[in-house]
C-alpha cells in the first residue's frame, strides 16, 4: 500500500533522511572498530528520496528499518570485540608479519640457497662414495633447518613461546 505524501512531508522526510544518512556515514567513517559498511546500509546510502519512499513507504517504517540495522550492527560489533578479546580473531597484519612473511622467506631461501646447497653437497657426497641413506639424512637436516627458522620467527612475531 502506497501512502501519498504532501510536498511538505516529502521535504521534511528529505531533511530527516539527509541528516540521518549523514550521521550514519559520520558514525561509520569515524568508527575505529567498524571500517566496513554492511551491505544493508550500503544499499540505501546512495538512494534518492523517491527510491527510499517507494521502498519503505513511510517515515516510521524507514526509521524502524534504520533502528533495526543499527541494532544489528551494534550486535555485530559486540561479537567482533568478544572474538578479538577471547583470541579467536587476530589482525591481518599480524598474520602477514608473523606467519606468511617468515614462511615466504624460508620458502624462497629453500628454493634458492637450499637447492644449490643440497645439489652441491649431495653431488660431493655421492662422489665421495657416501650411501643414499647419508644423503637423505643430510637433505632432511638441511630442509628442517629452513622450516625451524621460519617457525621460530613466526612464534617470535606472534609473541608465543615454544
Amino acid at each position: 500500500m502506497k501512502i501519498k505524501l504532501s510536498d511538505t512531508q516529502i521535504a521534511n522526510m528529505k531533511t530527516y533522511l539527509i541528516d540521518r544518512i549523514q550521521s550514519l556515514r559520520a558514525g561509520i567513517q569515524t568508527s575505529e572498530k567498524n571500517t566496513s559498511i554492511s551491505s544493508d546500509v550500503r544499499a540505501i546510502l546512495d538512494l534518492t528520496l523517491r527510491e527510499i519512499l517507494d521502498h519503505f513507504g513511510t517515515k516510521q517504517q524507514f526509521k524502524d528499518w534504520i533502528k533495526s540495522i543499527r541494532d544489528i550492527e551494534a550486535i555485530h560489533l559486540l561479537q567482533v570485540d568478544t572474538a578479538i578479546k577471547e583470541g579467536f580473531w587476530v589482525s591481518k597484519d599480524l598474520v602477514m608479519r608473523g606467519v606468511v612473511e617468515p614462511f615466504t622467506t624460508a620458502h624462497i631461501r629453500m628454493l634458492t640457497d637450499g637447492s644449490k646447497t643440497l645439489a652441491r653437497r649431495i653431488a660431493a657426497m655421492t662422489s665421495a662414495g657416501r650411501d643414499i641413506k647419508e644423503c637423505e639424512v643430510f637433505a632432511e637436516e638441511c630442509i628442517k633447518g629452513f622450516i625451524q627458522t621460519a617457525k621460530k620467527r613466526a612464534l617470535e612475531a606472534l609473541g608465543c613461546n615454544e
